[in-house]
């Protein structure tokens, strides 16, 4: 089914700038505009679901983001020596190109670099699964992932990620605090 109307009136997208539209809205707008299958679709590939759906798009899109997590998963358990056979799960295809790019991404200065890279990679992933059908199924499924990474992009805020490091190094230190008290309690008794 093409879906002209919907994805002509799709603001543009770009990693790193606040979208023109919220992911509730988005899914709002589109579900009106869906064919019940295509919506429950849509559902499944911004939810992040196991299910890998029905369209091509959606299989692809799950296969390609388990072979970034695997490839991932490759690089961390490589640092620690850890077999990650342990840890991967399987998929279908290979993409060199996903390797590839995961690869450079772990090569990055930084975590955030590192994590903005891995983005820019399923952004690419999602654009390249749209261009078999621009105005049909996989063009929405595409900008739904992309709008999700965007959001999720425009949340982050160096004040907001301090704040909860903080608290997180609170309340480690509480617990060790309580750990060593009551190490410190036991060798009294």
């Amino acid at each position: 089914m093409k879906y002209y109307y919907l994805v002509a009136s799709l603001p543009l997208l770009t990693l790193g700038d606040p979208p023109p539209i919220s992911v509730i809205r988005f899914r709002s707008d589109a579900g009106g505009e869906l064919a019940e299958d295509d919506a429950r679709e849509l559902a499944l590939v911004m939810d992040e679901s196991e299910d890998p759906g029905r369209s091509p798009f959606a299989r692809a899109w799950r296969n390609a983001e388990t072979q970034i997590r695997n490839a991932c998963v490759t690089f961390r358990a490589g640092r620690y020596g850890e077999d990650p056979r342990r840890y991967a799960r399987s998929h279908e295809g290979f993409d060199v190109s996903v390797e590839d790019g995961v690869r450079r991404a772990f090569e990055a200065a930084s975590p955030l670099d590192r994590e903005r890279a891995l983005d820019r990679l399923r952004w690419r992933i999602a654009d390249d699964l749209a261009l078999p059908d621009p105005f049909g199924l996989p063009a929405v499924l595409a900008f739904g992932v992309k709008l999700k990474m965007a959001e999720r992009w425009a949340e982050m805020d160096d004040e907001v990620g301090g704040g909860k490091i903080e608290s997180w190094v609170r309340e480690s230190d509480a617990r060790v605090e309580d750990a060593m008290g009551s190490d410190v309690a036991g060798d009294r008794g």
